[in-house]
């Protein structure tokens, strides 16, 4: 999810409906110049469908859990004098 967010923030806006876009990739579109990116809200408006999309697949019981949710599991930080 980090690495579409990351995507999405570096994409510039109405790609769909720019002829200048226009049937190009998004790595074409990313290697392109251009002076503005999607804004921050309307990226989080993106992942946060993202992520009702798999919580709806949880309840129909398609999916174990949300990959759009960060999550650690088991993970403990260990600091430099835990040794």
């Amino acid at each position: 999810m980090r690495e579409l967010r990351d995507t999405l923030r570096k994409l510039p806006p109405s790609r769909k409906k720019s002829p200048k876009y226009r049937g190009k990739s998004i790595a074409e579109i990313l290697a392109m110049p251009y002076s503005t990116t999607l804004s921050i809200k309307t990226v989080n408006v993106i992942v946060e469908a993202i992520s009702s999309m798999y919580e709806w697949a949880i309840r129909e019981q398609l999916l174990a859990f949300n990959p759009a949710i960060c999550r650690s599991y088991g993970i403990v930080r260990v600091t430099g004098d835990a040794f």
